[in-house]
């Protein structure tokens, strides 16, 4: 009789224990998390901080702690003799801890920024169970979107004559020299410096000759500005308010923008960005920027980049059908590079009637896909090469 007595009365502990677990183990149990940096390029690495808090007067016996990153940014783990795991894709890591009374666990993760966005960290699944593992109860964690826990990765540029070459046909042997600008530094003599001219463009010689500082004049940064029109789309059936299928086409496409963006900015060529993204402008389907017109606005020209969303805003005949449009009645700018993952009838057309307007059109394609059996003459398009 003792004996069952004694059986009742540890039941009776036990479901009481377990009951009081069930109701207290998640409650003040806090998540947190910090970046290192707020801003990084991609291929760079920075530490997240992760802290779990177990503010109650209970133990938690056994924590598993699932922390997701988003597609974008991967764990980057070390074996014991320093050496990176070469892993392709570590978006996920499981671990499991015991957390005393009023204790808190934080843990240091090396992150690997391997593509451009803006990423709001923060994010696990836990799980605790009592001593028995017969209690188990699972929570979502996401933390505050705030400063200290979103990173911007910028896109960083490329080497566009290592990407890409210029051909007439992608299977042929028509190559011509490679040029993002037609004669962007063409020679027409110097003249006087003036406040912002950069230090680069002083002329020693003529300097020396003239006793007073002399620049040069080149034909572009002196008469020009140039617009980066960048399609979203990775396939000519796409439709609008769709992701593109294929996000690895678009996303070389960004890092040519940022490329074009790169050389430009650092010869002081005035340029802008027009895209079929979705914006908060409403006065138009697509995206257009603001000018960026040195190098101090190549960061800025890049946060635009990290920022782009891969949706589509509208289909790229109609955005190009009223940059023709305007540019028939007032044209902006006397060159216009096309960054796109296809080349179709659609785009060559824009291209031969933006020629005969005057504006010199070179398209750069990530992807040999074309549904023109030829180009036209006179459209210079840079394929993407086998690497």
């Amino acid at each position: 009789m003792p004996f069952i007595v004694l059986v009742i009365v540890a039941i009776a502990i036990f479901a009481l224990r377990a009951t009081q677990f069930r109701k207290r183990a998640l409650n003040n149990t806090v998540y947190k998390v910090r970046t290192e940096a707020r801003e990084v390029s991609e291929g760079d690495d920075f530490f997240l901080y992760e802290t779990i808090a177990n503010a109650k007067n209970i133990p938690l016996p056994n924590v598993r702690v699932d922390v997701t990153l988003p597609t974008g940014l991967d764990f980057c783990l070390y074996d014991k003799e320093g050496e990176r795991h070469k892993t392709a894709h570590m978006h996920n890591i499981e671990s499991v801890f015991v957390l005393k009374p009023g204790s808190a666990v934080e843990r240091r993760w090396r992150i690997r920024a391997s593509r451009r966005g803006i990423y709001h960290l923060g994010e696990a699944r836990m799980v605790v169970s009592d001593i028995f593992g017969t209690t188990k109860l699972s929570a979502f964690f996401e933390a505050p979107r705030e400063k200290e826990n979103t990173v911007t990765v910028l896109p960083s540029p490329i080497d566009l004559e290592e990407y890409f070459i210029p051909v007439t046909d992608p299977m042929g042997d028509n190559t011509t020299d490679f040029s993002l600008i037609p004669d962007p530094l063409l020679y027409l003599g110097t003249r006087e410096y003036r406040p912002g001219d950069p230090v680069s463009r002083i002329n020693q010689k003529a300097s020396a000759r003239m006793q007073k500082q002399m620049v040069d004049i080149d034909e572009y940064t002196e008469r020009n500005s140039f617009d980066l029109v960048f399609n979203l789309q990775s396939r000519g059936r796409e439709d609008t308010g769709t992701t593109p299928e294929s996000a690895e086409l678009v996303e070389l496409g960004i890092s040519v923008c940022a490329s074009v963006f790169d050389r430009a900015l650092s010869e002081e060529i005035p340029v802008r960005m027009i895209c079929n993204t979705t914006h908060e402008n409403d006065e138009r389907d697509y995206f257009i920027s603001e000018y960026f017109s040195g190098r101090s606005d190549i960061k800025e020209a890049l946060r635009m980049l990290a920022g782009v969303e891969m949706k589509l805003s509208c289909r790229i005949e109609d955005m190009l059908e009223e940059l023709l449009i305007e540019n028939e009645s007032n044209p902006t700018c006397k060159n216009l590079v096309l960054v796109t993952s296809y080349i179709d009838e659609v785009i060559t057309d824009f291209a031969l009637k933006m020629k005969a307007l005057g504006i010199e059109v070179i398209i750069f394609a990530t992807s040999t896909l074309k549904s023109v059996p030829d180009l036209p003459a006179g459209i210079r398009v840079f394929y993407k090469t086998y690497r």
